[in-house]
C-alpha cells in the first residue's frame, strides 16, 4: 500500500447505533465527510484521528496500522500525525487565529513536526 492511501476497514457499535466503513482514501486534496446528523461523521473522524480506541477493525495510514483490533495495535492520537477540526468553536479564547495556530506547532515541533504555517492556512 502506498503511503499516500488510508485504508479503513472498521466498525463501532454502541446502544442503538451502528457504523461500518470499509474503504480506501488517497491522500491528496482534501476529503470531506457528509451526511444527516446522527449517520457517524464524527465517531468516523474520531476513530480516523485515535480517540475510539474501541473501534474494531484496521486502520493503516500506507505501510504503517495505526490500528488493529485482532492484534491489538493500537497508535495514540499524537502518534497518528492527523489532524482532528472540531464543527465547533474550539480556540483558546485568549488567543487570536493565528495564537491557537502558532500553539499547535509549538506542540507539533516537540513531536517531531514541523507544520508549514503557510501551507495549514492555505489548505484551510
Amino acid at each position: 500500500m502506498s503511503v499516500d492511501q488510508l485504508h479503513l476497514d472498521v466498525a463501532v457499535t454502541r446502544q442503538g447505533f451502528s457504523l461500518k466503513v470499509d474503504e480506501t482514501l488517497m491522500l491528496e486534496g482534501v476529503t470531506a465527510v457528509f451526511g444527516p446528523s446522527g449517520s457517524g461523521k464524527t465517531t468516523l473522524l474520531r476513530t480516523i484521528a485515535g480517540l475510539e480506541r474501541s473501534a474494531a477493525g484496521v486502520i493503516r495510514f500506507g505501510d504503517t496500522v495505526w490500528q488493529d483490533a485482532a492484534t491489538k495495535t493500537f497508535v495514540p492520537a499524537p502518534q497518528r500525525g492527523a489532524a482532528y477540526v472540531f464543527q465547533d468553536a474550539r480556540l483558546f479564547s485568549h488567543l487570536d487565529v493565528r495564537g491557537n495556530l502558532d500553539f499547535a506547532a509549538r506542540r507539533a515541533s516537540k513531536a517531531g513536526l514541523s507544520p508549514d504555517f503557510e501551507g495549514v492556512v492555505d489548505a484551510f
